[in-house]
């Protein structure tokens, strides 16, 4: 015999199924229309335990045979309950009905929707969201958002874009990224001071055990680069060069040669490299004020392998007065990079301290970084990387961060603008840290970057990013700049000649890219 079902759930017609499963079936259009709402909705909603089936039985007679029983009501039963879990927190049984419900409708959950359900379970079905929750889902949101701009914007079709997922969980700790950009455009547009008379001193020599100055890896002589376009990007600024006792190297004649005596068989790339550069910067601005210059000329100690762009004359020109300057990167682990460092006129004895103090505690034990350590050491920022992080915030949005080291004021400039590298080393920016990326033209226009440090692999780049800059300013070089890829494994199978044609014609000779 088989079993009676109540009216209502045998019934097949149109009518009778749609009422039946339309609770399960449909959603409201405003959490349809809404991924704001549909988080609330989600977060908000209290488990609803599935309703038991009304079914209505009659007892069994006695029987050898258990009568069949009917398939179709068991199967519409089914869907409506699978159609139900679909609307309770948690995953729907797999394999049972396909999804219906396009992707960006219920999308999954991140780790911020599970947060703010767990948050949230205990409210009533028309409660509100606590203050705390609220930010956070707002803080969801425009993490989201923030990083699919920024995939979408990412440079080149041959650069590789950051990981929006990374990105995501990046911004997701440090919010405030997001806010960089404004700070960055609305610096960019200052006005830059005139008046100034800047001295850029690049360090370069060759010992017994290797050059420092130049990674023959990467560029098959010293690039002298750097001066030509300080020309450009400066006139009527002092270039000069520091060296060892004995190196020799190619400059033009408008370009000064200062020599220093160091021990030529400790020289190359390991723990004296920064040593015998620290005290070659030494001896040098002991030579300017002995020349009567501390108190009229800013000094800029820069790589070879830096290209400054734009003027950067305003370093020195507002906020407080400082004895030292250093750029500051989001890279926690090695914060500090001495591709580029700054002594205003009239503080060179400041200065002069401020390096025997970095002498005083360097390590000789470890590797070519060991100047960069010692910065580190000394401005406490080893082990610290929340410290780092924040301090990075400050030098984007206030233009600069300043601390008392020794008596002495240490101010750290954004490495986004004047210490432009864009690798996974000890530069800024790595896309792998912040979810900041200057990448694309637009970007690193608005930005204004103005310093481009050439590291490691990226040093293959100089000379096409020159030709770009001389051909076409800063912009030419933002151009050339977002063609680029950033991984060495980008580069060991890209076409640099290839990319000088496109952007500078078939008359511009590429046998040194």
């Amino acid at each position: 015999m088989a079993i009676p079902v109540s009216s209502h759930s045998t019934r097949i017609g149109n009518v009778g199924l749609g009422k039946a499963c339309a609770p399960c079936c449909r959603f409201s259009e405003g959490n349809a229309n809404s991924r704001t709402s549909m988080l609330v909705s989600r977060a908000t909603r209290a488990p609803i335990p599935p309703k038991s089936p009304n079914l209505a039985t009659k007892e069994r007679e006695p029987s050898l045979k258990r009568a069949p029983v009917p398939l179709l009501p068991v199967i519409l039963l089914i869907c409506c309950g699978v159609a139900a879990s679909r609307l309770l927190p948690g995953v729907a049984p797999r394999g049972l009905v396909a999804p219906s419900t396009p992707a960006d409708i219920l999308p999954r959950p991140s780790p911020v929707e599970l947060s703010l359900a767990e948050q949230s379970s205990g409210l009533a079905a028309g409660g509100s969201l606590q203050p705390d929750v609220q930010a956070l889902l707002q803080t969801d949101l425009r993490c989201q958002n923030w990083c699919l701009e920024r995939a979408e914007a990412s440079a080149s079709p041959m650069s590789r874009p950051p990981l929006v997922a990374t990105c995501y969980a990046q911004c997701l700790a440090h919010p405030e990224v997001t806010g960089f950009f404004p700070a960055l455009e609305a610096s960019a547009a200052l006005p830059i001071p005139t008046g100034r008379t800047l001295l850029f001193a690049a360090w370069y020599a060759e010992g017994e055990r290797g050059a420092e100055g130049h990674d023959k890896d990467q560029l098959s002589k010293p690039d002298t680069s750097f001066i030509s376009t300080l020309r450009r990007s400066h006139p009527g600024c002092t270039v000069a060069v520091l060296t060892d006792q004995a190196t020799q190297i190619d400059l033009p004649a408008d370009v000064r040669l200062f020599r220093f005596t160091i021990d030529r068989s400790k020289l190359g790339r390991n723990p004296y490299a920064n040593y015998y550069q620290y005290l070659a910067q030494i001896a040098f601005m002991k030579d300017l004020a002995a020349e009567g210059l501390e108190n009229s000329t800013d000094v800029v100690f820069l790589d070879m392998d830096a290209l400054v762009v734009d003027s950067i004359a305003e370093i020195f020109a507002r906020g407080t007065p400082f004895d030292y300057g250093l750029t500051l990167s989001d890279a926690t682990d090695m914060p500090i990079n001495i591709g580029i460092q700054f002594v205003p006129r009239g503080r060179y004895g400041s200065a002069i301290a401020f390096l025997q103090d970095v002498l005083a505690i360097y390590p000789f034990n470890s590797t070519f970084t060991a100047g960069q350590e010692a910065l580190t050491d000394l401005l406490g920022f080893n082990n610290d990387p929340e410290k780092v992080l924040s301090r990075v915030n400050a030098s984007v949005h206030e233009g600069r961060t300043c601390q008392q080291v020794g008596g002495r004021t240490v101010c750290l400039f954004s490495c986004m603008r004047y210490n432009y590298c864009h690798v996974d080393q000890s530069c800024c920016t790595d896309p792998a840290r912040l979810p900041l990326s200057l990448t694309s033209f637009d970007d690193l226009a608005a930005a204004r970057v103005k310093v481009l440090h050439f590291v490691g692999h990226r040093k293959r780049a100089l000379p096409l990013v020159h030709k770009a800059f001389m051909a076409g300013g800063a912009e030419g070089a933002y151009r050339a700049l977002s063609m680029l890829p950033h991984a060495q494994s980008d580069y060991d199978n890209f076409d640099l000649p290839a990319l000088a044609r496109s952007l500078l014609g078939s008359s511009q000779p590429v046998a040194d890219i």
